[in-house]
């Protein structure tokens, strides 16, 4: 992600996740996303690594594309990590064009 400082940890396994330019830069972006993204966006638990609804441990579960005459979507199911999350998430887009 762009705005997500991503530093790997020194003397550990793993990296160092820092959201906070994002989370200051998103109501500058809000007006670009897609309608229901900037609420989600804006959930300070997806960002708490302790919150069960965080996302940083989500893994792709599978994806589903479907071209309904021409008009494309596409949904991502990404699965909860079991040892933390009540749910996955599912992503929909619709009318894809590339």
């Amino acid at each position: 992600m762009k705005y997500v400082r991503v530093e790997p940890l020194q003397d550990q396994y793993g990296y160092h996740l820092d959201p906070q330019e994002y989370v200051q830069v998103l109501p500058r972006i809000s007006g670009t996303l897609p309608v229901g993204a900037t609420t989600f966006a804006a959930d300070p638990d997806h960002y708490d690594f302790r919150s069960s609804r965080c996302v940083k441990d989500l893994k792709l579960g599978k994806t589903v594309l479907v071209d309904d005459e021409g008009r494309i979507s596409l949904e991502l199911f990404l699965a909860p990590n079991e040892w933390k999350h009540l749910s996955g998430l599912r992503i929909q887009y619709s009318d894809v064009q590339s």
